[in-house]
């Protein structure tokens, strides 16, 4: 019964599990070939999309581009997990820890530290959500990069249709810019950018932003007063 659910949570980057430990449960990821599975799983259908956007405009080479240009980032922000937790293990053992290749709290055993940092990094760059492991469990730097690969909107690949689509929508802005740069009037696809395009281009990249940042304002506004009323003689220890 679970397996026929992780089609659908994979597949269509869902990424809410079946269990509270998500795709860390072993009913739902027993070994290493499903993890494998899940992970192309999270990339099929988003990495398709770069090939279909390049046959529908009719020209294949931009679909290939945006593939490399995706590829790229990824495999960067994958090295960079894996390097620095590994880097992580040896800090832990200069300060008395007992030897291991990467800090283990909130790991997994059952899967390595190239398996836990494909899917963490597959998963953060395809707007997934499921983990193999607590992504708060990384070492400080290895957390950075999937932190940024949501930052950035999780365009890297992303999810089904939305990563193509955030995507472009930085294509287009990076054109604008570089023809800005050196004096021509930006085209792309042979179509130039005009004002109205522009626009557009810029509220699709502010309205995350300004949401995010308006709810993150009234969130503190509205709970500033939440527990002023208490005292060190009435507040039970463990708040402490």
């Amino acid at each position: 019964p679970v397996a026929a659910v992780e089609a659908l949570k994979m597949l269509g980057t869902n990424g809410g599990g079946v269990f509270a430990a998500n795709s860390a449960h072993p009913l739902e990821y027993p070994g290493h070939l499903s993890n494998l599975l899940s992970i192309l799983g999270m990339l099929l259908i988003p990495s398709a999309l770069t090939r279909v956007y390049g046959r529908m405009v009719g020209k294949p080479a931009e679909g290939r581009t945006l593939w490399w240009v995706m590829a790229v980032v990824f495999s960067l922000a994958y090295a960079a997990v894996v390097w620095i937790q590994a880097q992580g293990g040896n800090l832990l053992t200069s300060v008395g820890a007992a030897p291991a290749a990467m800090p283990l709290e909130g790991t997994k055993l059952r899967f390595t530290l190239p398996e836990t940092a494909l899917f963490t990094t597959a998963t953060t760059a395809a707007s997934c959500g499921a983990v193999n492991m607590a992504l708060d469990g990384l070492a400080p730097g290895a957390s950075a990069a999937p932190l940024l690969l949501m930052l950035l909107g999780e365009v890297v690949f992303g999810g089904v249709g939305t990563g193509l689509t955030g995507m472009i929508v930085m294509v287009l802005l990076c054109v604008f810019l570089a023809g800005q740069m050196v004096g021509r009037s930006p085209e792309y696809l042979g179509r130039k950018l005009d004002p109205a395009v522009m626009k557009r281009v810029a509220f699709a990249i502010l309205a995350v932003p300004v949401i995010v940042l308006i709810g993150s304002a009234l969130t503190v506004l509205m709970s500033s007063g939440v527990g002023t009323t208490l005292t060190t003689t009435d507040t039970p220890a463990h708040v402490f």
